[in-house]
């Protein structure tokens, strides 16, 4: 099994700083080492092997390339990626997008060159890369028959993208990119049912005010216990579903022994990083 990080990509498009750089870097490394424990935890037998990779490929294109890609789906595929890029645009900018037609503010972002909804596109796009349907040399390429990613309902807007630019690539990748090109056909799989969804990778985020939103997650930052999402409905299915996996008693138990860890692993990076100030 690979778990696999887009790291590179948020450096990419999304760290302005090098402070930003750093925390962005220290983060995806606590995330990684909690999946790990975990998986040796309660997992240590379920795969023969588990790999922690930060996908490279996406880095080795350029955001010119991305985007020249981009523009030819729109082209090929105009029905299709006008539908895509409605949804891409309501990921960024939900606020906009709540009616049932859109207002002069919503097309207006849609149909703009807003850097936000451009890092929107070049993200869905370099999917193509970190779920190695296109491999360069020097990836994790080396299964022989392919892979199987898995997600929920999000996901299929990615998938759609990865499909359409696939097929396009097939025909000139080499051309695009200069080098040589490993396709991988890769299943795809959304786990879509109400009853046995797994739980999103991102975080729940709760709006007060007019455009200002908290983390309504247990973290061990607050200081919040795994109590909380008992009383929180759009929550609480997910710690069922893991709880279904894992008894409860036990993931608690591991979630606050993990803590140590955490508070300690935190410390060593910011000091190997030299990052002075908190986050």
């Amino acid at each position: 099994m690979f778990l696999v990080s887009g790291l590179n990509m948020a450096l990419k498009w999304n760290a302005q700083t090098p402070m930003q750089r750093k925390i962005m870097m220290i983060d995806n490394y606590l995330k990684l080492d909690f999946l790990k424990s975990l998986f040796e935890t309660f997992f240590n037998d379920d795969f023969s092997i588990i790999e922690y990779i930060v996908a490279q490929d996406p880095i080795k294109v350029t955001d010119e390339k991305i985007l020249a890609l981009w523009k030819i789906l729109e082209r090929r595929y105009p029905a299709e990626i006008k539908e895509l890029k409605l949804i891409l645009a309501k990921y960024k900018r939900p606020s906009l997008f709540g009616g049932k037609t859109l207002t002069t503010e919503a097309e207006a972002f849609l149909n703009s060159q807003n850097e936000v909804l451009i890092n929107a596109f070049k993200y869905a796009v370099a999917h193509l890369f970190i779920m190695a349907d296109i491999n360069f040399e020097g990836n994790y390429i080396l299964n022989p028959v392919g892979y199987l990613t898995v997600g929920g309902p999000a996901e299929k807007t990615f998938n759609q993208i990865r499909e359409l630019a696939l097929g396009v690539l097939k025909d000139i990748a080499e051309l695009i990119f200069e080098r040589d090109v490993i396709y991988k056909d890769n299943i795809r799989l959304i786990v879509d049912t109400k009853l046995n969804v797994p739980v999103p990778y991102n975080g729940y985020f709760r709006k007060f005010g007019t455009d200002k939103y908290e983390l309504a997650e247990v973290t061990y930052e607050n200081d919040r216990g795994l109590d909380f999402y008992d009383e929180q409905e759009k929550l609480k299915a997910d710690m069922e579903y893991i709880y279904k996996i894992i008894p409860r008693e036990q993931y608690w138990e591991f979630w606050q022994d993990y803590r140590s860890r955490y508070f300690d692993l935190k410390v060593r990076y910011r000091a190997a990083y030299q990052l002075e100030q908190d986050f």
